[in-house]
């Protein structure tokens, strides 16, 4: 054993014996070692086979975000599928495999089956030694189909921007740490935007998260979810909507006949409603104000 190559390719030894212990992944399969090699040690291999017996080098997909780092929690992101999701529902069947790379979260995850495609399958002969002696193409690989989404990228990058600029702001006066916004068509209901704060850069998640670059999206602070970066708040987070959602309620009091636009409303620091008290966000009571 060699600790010099070990430390070359910057893999810890117990990751290596781990890998190439995993029963789940088929003999004749490369075990994965080591991803963004570095140019200078790519050489050093390809020009020293010698030196290092059963190592290769291979070149893998790796996702390109031409518009930069919007849309990251509904884009979701890749990773390699793990032993608990193989045994998913929707990671069954012949199209996945141990060591495959599926998505994770977001619209990766929900369409996976779909933008994936199908591999190519080959079928080895081996001796009695179990040394590779031919093999046999069984399936072509056939690219996955292409996904269109509802969302406008530049409505979207607006609604990113202003949901950090009033974060900012909110932060001078009160306790701010997160927050999520939605723009939704009301014609069709289809998401034109839907942004959350504190966010992140999927490109750091293409190929193999730093532990400097886990720490940054809140693993540092486990019991502190106010950082995780990784949450969409829009959609995973049980808060209080605040006024904005009065225009709902407001809504359907005038549709229903219960107000008229018209009318103007007590605002108490409370509410009674059948026993059930509601409080104001403010306990100063704020008198009459106009639907």
């Amino acid at each position: 054993e060699n600790h010099a190559n070990d430390k070359q390719l910057r893999a810890k030894r117990r990751e290596l014996r781990k890998g190439f212990r995993d029963v789940t992944v088929s003999p004749y399969k490369p075990v994965p070692v080591a991803y963004d090699v570095k140019r200078i040690a790519v050489n050093r291999i390809g020009e020293n086979p010698e030196d290092w017996p059963g190592v290769g080098i291979e070149r893998l997909p790796v996702r390109e975000y031409p518009q930069g780092p919007i849309a990251a929690h509904i884009l979701g992101y890749v990773n390699e599928i793990t032993k608990e999701q193989l045994r998913y529902d929707q990671f069954r069947g012949p199209r996945y495999g141990p060591g495959d790379i599926v998505g994770q979260t977001g619209v990766e995850q929900t369409y996976d089956r779909y933008l994936r495609g199908k591999p190519q399958i080959q079928r080895l002969v081996v001796n009695s030694d179990f040394e590779v002696i031919g093999e046999v193409l069984k399936q072509e690989d056939r690219p996955g189909r292409d996904l269109t989404l509802s969302l406008d990228a530049r409505i979207q990058r607006i609604t990113e921007r202003a949901l950090e600029a009033g974060i900012m702001a909110a932060r001078s006066r009160y306790e701010a740490p997160n927050g999520g916004a939605v723009v939704m068509d009301p014609n069709t209901g289809e998401v034109i935007a839907m942004a959350t704060f504190p966010g992140y850069d999927p490109a750091i998640l293409a190929d193999g998260l730093s532990f400097k670059e886990q720490d940054r999206l809140g693993a540092k602070t486990p019991h502190k979810p106010d950082d995780d970066a990784l949450i969409n708040r829009a959609i995973q987070a049980a808060v209080p909507p605040g006024s904005t959602f009065k225009i709902v309620t407001a809504g359907a009091a005038i549709a229903n006949g219960v107000a008229s636009v018209f009318e103007s409303i007590d605002c108490n620091p409370s509410l009674t409603y059948r026993k059930e008290e509601f409080n104001n966000w403010t306990s100063a009571d704020l008198g009459y104000m106009s639907l």
